[in-house]
């Protein structure tokens, strides 16, 4: 933009008008995938000129001989010669022209097809559709066939990535789908489907419950239109477990833990139908809960949190273990009224009782995190041995009340969540983000408005056993004044939320959150 400067020299002023500031106003392409190779990068200009440099990440670029390096094509627009090691790794780098301005340059995950395999069933003569989803990759991403073939009758949109159409022939079918990228990043998985023909469907539910070594199992198979034969015509049903072929009971005593698939069949006169079966067998009974609180804070003369543990069970004591996390994976001291600062406790709750931890709030600068409570005891098997809520309460200068909100913990993490936000009206969404995992992972967010159209895509790391905690009308400067839903993914992480909606005057409530896988 032009602009007049005044200098002051000897009493007198001295203009110098059109002084003109370079500003970088675009990049093309936007975004790349994770892993790809060097390539150029074009940042679109205004008012740039010999004087200009690009920074990545603050770092200044040299001027161009050898990769990373930029060029000043001219006074619209710069090129940078990006190599590989720049976008090894998902997330989001800083492209800027130095002094003046940035745009974040998005770095995706590689894409990966996340439907399972087997599809649900289809029947002849019947209309079938199968949406396939996928994360990760630079938009837009195709779909392909490269093995197999699909059913007769049914074809796969190659931009949409929906298996569709009306079954001509029953059977069993496996195939290879692909989704590509943009940038031709590529992820492939086998898929198997059955279609039944018309008149006889297994109505059995997959995966079947699982089972556990040592422990007996019963299950009974259905299908429409009986009589007819069961049996089981391919793949390994767990040892130990056996199928009744005129009542279609499944029973027995697993004796070898593991995951199992099978194909079960229906026969009567002129018709059959089959259907692909997995049942996982557990080694032993699970005893081990893991509860997860995905954000603990505490001091700055603000926070402070009360912690309540109770056991489900009315018979059996539970033990159970608290541990406190920092935002990078490491142990976090927190201190507790009536006990030492500490990053893991242990502590036995008797038959239907419950123990309380109040945070001592006494820190002068905040203390935050996440805890998880492992458990033992208590309800047992598959039964919650323990349920674990938290108080979060907020006091602020000049306020005549403190605010207050609980949550629970939770038992699910997940590789993909949908949280309702609303950043309208004064009101403000935060979300707290859990790696529940050991190994360090990149999550996805993907905002998208009442329309359904997505508003921001952004990437960003989260450590092993990490978590990042923010306010999402600043994290994420395009959802403020908005609301909607925001998807959090991810490839190789499984996360866990807890989500505050706050209101002009700063009180809170806790907002429920839809796990998507």
């Amino acid at each position: 933009m032009s602009y007049l400067r005044a200098l002051v020299l000897g009493g007198l002023y001295l203009t110098i008008p059109n002084l003109c500031w370079g500003t970088i106003t675009a990049l093309n392409p936007p975004a790349t995938t994770a892993g790809g190779p060097a390539f150029l990068l074009s940042a679109s200009c205004s008012g740039c000129d010999g004087t200009d440099e690009i920074t990545w990440n603050g770092n200044i670029l040299p001027r161009c001989g050898v990769a990373p390096c930029f060029t000043l094509v001219n006074a619209g627009l710069m090129t940078v010669m990006v190599p590989a090691s720049f976008i090894a790794a998902p997330g989001v780098a800083v492209v800027g022209l130095r002094d003046f301005n940035s745009l974040n340059f998005i770095i995706n995950a590689r894409p990966m097809i996340v439907t399972t395999s087997p599809l649900a069933n289809g029947v002849v003569g019947a209309a079938y559709t199968a949406p396939l989803a996928a994360t990760g990759g630079t938009a837009p991403l195709q779909w392909s066939l490269p093995g197999g073939a699909l059913p007769l009758g049914l074809t796969l949109d190659a931009r949409t990535g929906v298996i569709s159409g009306t079954t001509a022939a029953s059977g069993l079918s496996s195939f290879t789908v692909a989704v590509t990228d943009s940038t031709s990043a590529t992820d492939i998985r086998t898929f198997q489907l059955t279609i039944n023909a018309a008149g006889l469907v297994i109505t059995t539910a997959t995966p079947l419950p699982a089972g556990n070594v040592g422990v007996g199992y019963q299950l009974t198979f259905a299908a429409s239109s009986p009589p007819y034969q069961w049996s089981i015509t391919a793949g390994t049903p767990p040892p130990g477990m056996t199928l009744n072929q005129g009542t279609g009971g499944f029973t027995g005593t697993p004796t070898t833990a593991g995951v199992y698939t099978f194909t079960v069949s229906a026969d009567i006169v002129g018709q059959s139908a089959t259907k692909v079966f997995t049942m996982n067998v557990n080694a032993t009974v699970p005893a081990i809960e893991r509860v997860i609180v995905s954000q603990v804070a505490d001091g700055a003369g603000e926070w402070k949190a009360t912690i309540t543990i109770s056991n489900n069970s009315a018979v059996l004591p539970a033990s159970v273990q608290i541990r406190f996390y920092a935002g990078d994976g490491s142990p976090l001291g927190v201190l507790i009224v009536n006990e030492s600062r500490m990053s893991r406790l242990v502590k036995e709750i008797p038959p239907g009782g419950s123990i309380v931890l109040d945070s001592a709030a006494t820190d002068p600068t905040l203390t935050q995190g996440w805890l998880e409570v492992i458990s033992s005891g208590g309800g047992g098997g598959n039964i919650p041995s323990v349920s674990t809520f938290v108080r979060y309460r907020q006091r602020l200068a000049g306020r005549q009340n403190d605010a207050e909100a609980t949550a629970g913990g939770s038992r699910s993490d997940a590789s993909e969540i949908l949280v309702p936000y609303d950043n309208t009206g004064g009101f403000v969404t935060s979300l707290a983000l859990v790696n529940s995992t050991t190994t360090a992972g990149v999550v996805v967010a993907t905002f998208r408005g009442q329309g359904g159209a997505i508003l921001h895509q952004e990437a960003f790391p989260i450590a092993a056993l990490g978590q990042v905690a923010f306010a999402t009308n600043t994290r994420f400067p395009a959802s403020a004044n908005t609301r909607g839903v925001v998807v959090f993914s991810s490839p190789n992480a499984r996360i866990a939320p807890l989500v505050f909606l706050f209101s002009p005057t700063n009180s809170f409530i806790s907002v429920p959150f839809t796990v998507i896988d």
